[in-house]
């Protein structure tokens, strides 16, 4: 949770501090994605979301580009699309963080219908986006970093071992249990 908190805290404040629209993006997207996973894969993760971020993005943009003046066709073809993608992360085994994260972004581009500005909204919210995965990521990996190393064998022998050398006294003197 201090990780989270302070990537948040970061997320937010640099943005806003440098004077960069859609500050609270970055924070929305650091709070999004640790809810979905934890930090210990944050970089495999991380490179997941930084492409589907930008495989939204780009979707997002393309059909904005293709359906400028008939809204009710793009949101039919967007609603197509973000069903496919949500289908796909079900339907998947693995990490489903590139359907999702594709999904929401594609959402996020609409704009609520608004025409102006479009494709710099859409940049700087995918932007905001891929730093508030950036931060998260940053800070999972340089602070406090995770042992990912397997050690449950060693873990299990040794414990095996204490245990059978008890059962094995169970029968001796006090003193020497």
């Amino acid at each position: 949770t201090i990780k989270v908190s302070l990537s948040m805290a970061l997320a937010f404040l640099i943005p806003f501090s440098m004077g960069w629209p859609h500050a609270t993006t970055a924070a929305t997207t650091v709070m999004l994605i640790a809810a979905i996973g934890s930090v210990s894969e944050s970089v495999s993760k991380g490179a997941m979301r930084v492409l589907g971020t930008v495989i939204g993005s780009f979707i997002g943009i393309t059909l904005i580009a293709l359906f400028p003046q008939d809204r009710l066709l793009y949101l039919f073809i967007l609603s197509i699309i973000v069903s496919i993608a949500f289908y796909l992360a079900r339907a998947y085994k693995g990490d489903n963080t590139i359907f999702f994260l594709a999904a929401m972004v594609m959402l996020m581009v609409f704009k609520s219908g608004q025409v102006d500005d479009v494709f710099l909204y859409g940049v700087e919210r995918t932007f905001m986006t891929i730093f508030g995965i950036v931060v998260y990521t940053l800070v999972g990996v340089f602070l406090w970093p995770v042992n990912i190393q397997d050690n449950s064998e060693e873990n299990a022998t040794a414990l095996s071992l204490v245990q059978s050398e008890l059962f094995q006294k169970r029968d001796a003197r006090e003193e020497e249990r």
